[in-house]
């Protein structure tokens, strides 16, 4: 990406685990002479429902990554608290960014994490509706997973578009399937329509 000069902003999963570790560790012992030690906090509350997310960044760790990482400007720990009646969760999440501080502040990073979790979650919830037997009246052979990523695929051109309200949308492509294409193809499709409508 950045060969393109796109940035990155990636948690460590489990298919890193040497870079979940070291961030892991870094913020469990920060060094003593740490000195950029950036903080962002927010709450929200609602439907009985409270959740607190609070993300601590540094450039601290660029050096040491920076063999590994290509163009990484700080790294971050994010810690989500949600609490609904007496119960309490946590959750804890490093990553990396090339955004640099003056690029992105905590307050951005919370941001961007939080857009970024949100498309997942959406994709995620899709996927498994579609894959769930119990949803899906498709279950010949490799069908369940061809359709499942045919919707992620879906999914992902729609909130490009900017549509807020797929369900909505999707009944608009029911009842009129070339406007779903149309996105897709764009003026290649108009000079057919026209090019046919003309013919006629």
């Amino acid at each position: 990406m950045r060969r393109w000069q796109g940035d990155y902003v990636l948690i460590a999963k489990g298919n890193q685990p040497t870079l979940h570790d070291d961030l892991q560790l870094f913020f469990r012992e920060p060094p003593a002479d740490c000195r950029d030690w950036r903080t962002a906090r927010t709450v929200d509350k609602g439907h009985g429902r409270l959740e607190i997310r609070a993300l601590v960044a540094t450039t601290e760790l660029n050096d040491f990554l920076a063999g590994q990482w290509a163009g990484v400007a700080q790294v971050f720990q994010l810690t989500r608290t949600v609490k609904e009646g007496e119960q309490t969760r946590t959750e804890v999440v490093y990553g990396l960014t090339s955004l640099s501080p003056a690029n992105a502040s905590p307050e951005r990073l919370l941001e961007l994490v939080r857009e970024h979790w949100a498309i997942e979650n959406r994709l995620h919830w899709r996927r498994d509706v579609t894959l769930r037997e119990d949803h899906c009246q498709v279950r010949k052979g490799e069908a369940p997973r061809i359709l499942a990523l045919l919707n992620s695929f879906l999914w992902a051109v729609l909130d490009f578009l900017g549509v807020s309200n797929v369900p909505k949308q999707m009944r608009i492509f029911d009842a009129q399937p070339l406007l779903a294409v149309r996105p897709l193809l764009g003026s290649l499709l108009t000079h057919i329509l026209i090019g046919s409508r003309e013919l006629v």
